[in-house]
């Protein structure tokens, strides 16, 4: 099913189109810059003018420039956002190439539901997979190489998204690492600094787009996060409670969220009354945390 196939990336990209959503009304400089940057960063040839478009939350490749220079022009910025703008344009290559097909968001979808894809989720169209199989056979192991460097920079300057990225490409690139090797000391020491780069992003509300990714590893269990429903309940409701403050309590993620909706609800029927309580003030600790570092974003502006 595609739902397997692609749940941890598309969760990702998930997590960052909802952070890049909440913080752009703020003049977040990364929403911004993922929002932007493809087309200012890169090398520009001689091209007809393009009529001025709303820009995308995602990075979209310049057609007319190669991939090698799009990177080089991003890299050579000394922008730790324009580097992980650089990191996903290798990583989304770098899907294609190996599945021959990636998630691709579309909003009017999230009005349907089809229990083979995720919401708001469909696969490329041919126009698509034409457009992708053209930049990304200029992918060469130098390139695919630089991509962990690209990210490093952006998780070290904090950049929104990097850090649940950095979770998800595993121990040095190989998420396979944390079942094969379990004792390898190398993999240990990565996991803890993964594990501790979530959480306090999440905590200290300063990465949004962290929170589904952590909530739904916490919900799940996975190689790098033991199952832990508390954990779970705590930040979806954040997640509630944050978006409830931006959108409005009928807005669709605060209604899923809330502590008397039905997933909630469901979430918490094994937690006794005193565990949901405390799991609740710390979740709203953590959006008053978030709502406090938009404000600050919003100030820098």
């Amino acid at each position: 099913m595609r739902f397997k196939k692609w749940f941890p990336g598309a969760l990702l990209a998930a997590a960052i189109a909802a952070a890049l959503l909440a913080w752009q009304d703020s003049g977040s400089s990364t929403a911004q810059a993922v929002a932007a940057s493809s087309s200012k960063a890169a090398p520009q040839t001689s091209a007809p003018a393009r009529a001025e478009t709303k820009p995308s939350m995602f990075p979209v490749p310049v057609d007319e420039v190669p991939l090698a220079e799009q990177v080089q022009g991003l890299m050579a910025t000394g922008d730790p956002e324009k580097a992980y703008h650089a990191y996903l344009l290798l990583a989304r290559c770098e899907q294609f190439i190996r599945d021959g097909d990636r998630p691709t968001f579309d909003v009017e979808l999230l009005k349907t539901k089809r229990p083979e894809y995720l919401p708001g989720y469909r696969g490329m169209n041919e126009q698509e997979k034409q457009h992708d199989t053209k930049l990304c056979s200029g992918m060469t192991e130098r390139l695919r190489l630089s991509k962990l460097e690209s990210l490093a920079i952006a998780v070290k300057a904090g950049v929104m998204g990097a850090v649940a990225a950095f979770a998800q490409e595993g121990p040095f690139g190989d998420p396979g690492a944390l079942k094969t090797r379990p004792d390898d000391p190398l993999v240990q020491e990565w996991k803890a600094v993964a594990r501790a780069q979530l959480v306090s992003a999440v905590e200290a509300g300063t990465d949004i787009s962290a929170i589904m990714y952590l909530a739904a590893e916490s919900q799940n269990g996975s190689d790098l996060f033991e199952k832990n429903m508390l954990l779970a309940y705590r930040y979806f409701m954040a997640q509630g409670l944050f978006d409830g403050e931006q959108y409005g309590a009928e807005s669709m993620s605060a209604k899923w969220f809330a502590k008397d909706g039905e997933f909630m609800v469901a979430m918490g029927k094994d937690l006794s009354p005193a565990e949901r309580a405390a799991e609740l003030a710390a979740a709203q600790h953590i959006a008053d945390n978030f709502r406090e570092q938009r404000k600050l974003a919003g100030d820098k502006r």
